[in-house]
């Protein structure tokens, strides 16, 4: 140690650094003054910087309120100053145990829920980062969080937070104060609540399907597209089922209302993992995959009174499915204006009837074997006898029309169904309509 040149004029530190040529955008002015305001922004202590040795009197880049002091207005103008949007609300973070606190922001606009990104820590005043993901859970992708780390205790880079079973716990608490602000959100009610509802829809479906307590607040709050309207889990009858894509729930809505059921949308990202996890968690609600091969089954036969025309219809029908392989089932059901179904064709593998009748006990005493009615695997029509349209076929004036009108039920219940129809289905389904147009001119 020896003595300086030139000694200060009161106890301090100097630091002098010599940028390298290639570095000098380094220590620019608006550079220097810019990284001390993002470093030092909240230390306690003065921090000036000055242009150059002229004297002048510089500006303090500290001593700024941290966010999560600042009153409500001002809070919100530091989130889009900083985060660059403008926040729905703000909840604060305080864990006294670790002296971790600060403040979340709520996203007015949907975000991504595949990740979430990193939040903006401070240690004792000081910057670390602004990308952590270490202090809030990944399913909280609708808020941005500025955190002050207190006790928590930084890497030797001091870039991150070393990973302690402090931090998973202070982890855990931020997620417990996230919901808690979503549940005051909801208490609130009004516009506020409903557009975070709209907003975050598919991140507060990540949440349920990632956390038991949050499923239970998506269960209360959350709103369900189903055959009976906008309804929340816990209003929903003691038996539903759910479509797994949103042209199935399209297609059947209507008549799985009509026969008294319920039939939820499934389609969106997450919901069958939620409507699954719900399966789980409670048995009030019994829960299953839509079965269009269930709900066949449950429709009513034609009544006797209708068997004339039935017989009729089916002569007319069978001839014309059989030749583009599609088997037919008659139907009595609401609504009328269901006119046809499609269901398609039962899965290749065992077949339950055959082992049947393979093991039949009888068979050695009998001296024969049993014969069971041969599974029909061909994809299927079912006509509702009950529509005036599919009454009309019958009373078309010629074998062509009503030939034609089949030809059209069937291409019409693949396009309700959701399946796209090639070239030859295109101008099948266009000369049928043609015909049947013409004819009724």
């Amino acid at each position: 140690m020896t003595e300086a040149a030139d000694p200060l004029e009161a106890p301090g530190t100097e630091v002098w650094v010599r940028a390298r040529p290639e570095d000098a955008g380094w220590v620019s002015f608006e550079r220097v003054e810019l990284l001390a305001s993002k470093f030092a922004g909240l230390l306690p202590v003065p921090i000036t910087v000055h242009r150059g040795a002229d004297g002048s009197p510089g500006r303090i880049v500290s001593r700024q309120t941290p966010p999560w002091q600042l009153a409500g207005p001002d809070a919100l103008e530091w989130c889009l100053r900083t985060f660059g949007m403008s926040p729905l609300a703000a909840f604060p973070i305080d864990v006294p145990v670790a002296g971790v606190r600060g403040l979340a922001f709520v996203s007015s606009n949907s975000i991504s829920s595949k990740h979430r990104g990193g939040d903006r820590v401070f240690s004792n005043g000081m910057f670390v980062a602004d990308d952590n993901t270490q202090l809030v859970p990944e399913w909280a992708t609708f808020v941005k969080v500025a955190l002050e780390a207190g006790s928590l205790t930084l890497t030797a880079s001091r870039e991150s937070l070393q990973e302690t079973e402090l931090v998973r716990d202070v982890q855990a608490e931020v997620g417990r104060q996230l919901r808690t602000g979503i549940e005051r959100l909801a208490a609130e009610g009004g516009d506020r609540f409903k557009q975070f509802l709209d907003v975050h829809s598919t991140n507060l479906l990540a949440m349920a399907a990632a956390d038991d307590v949050m499923l239970q607040f998506v269960a209360r709050h959350y709103l369900w597209e189903t055959s009976s309207g906008l309804v929340p889990f816990a209003q929903m009858p003691s038996k539903i089922s759910y479509a797994s894509t949103v042209g199935e729930f399209s297609a059947n809505a209507s008549l799985v209302s009509a026969q008294g059921g319920m039939l939820v949308n499934g389609g969106y990202t997450h919901s069958i993992a939620v409507l699954e996890a719900f399966g789980r968690v409670q048995t009030r609600v019994r829960v299953s995959l839509f079965s269009r091969t269930e709900q066949l089954d449950a429709l009513p036969q034609p009544k006797p009174e209708r068997q004339a025309f039935v017989e009729q219809l089916r002569a007319v029908a069978t001839p014309v499915l059989d030749e583009l392989g599609v088997g037919l089932d008659l139907r009595d059901f609401a609504p009328a204006s269901v006119l046809s179904l499609h269901v398609p064709p039962p899965p290749a593998g065992f077949d339950f009837a055959e082992e049947a009748a393979d093991d039949d006990p009888w068979a050695a005493l009998t001296g024969g074997t049993k014969q069971a009615d041969p599974v029909d695997r061909r994809p299927k029509l079912v006509l509702n006898v009950r529509a005036d349209a599919v009454r009309a076929v019958v009373a078309a004036r010629t074998l062509q029309l009503q030939q034609q009108a089949v030809r059209a039920l069937y291409l019409l219940s693949l396009l309700q169904a959701g399946q796209r129809l090639n070239a030859d289905e295109q101008r099948t389904l266009a000369d049928a309509l043609g015909e049947l147009l013409v004819a009724a001119t």
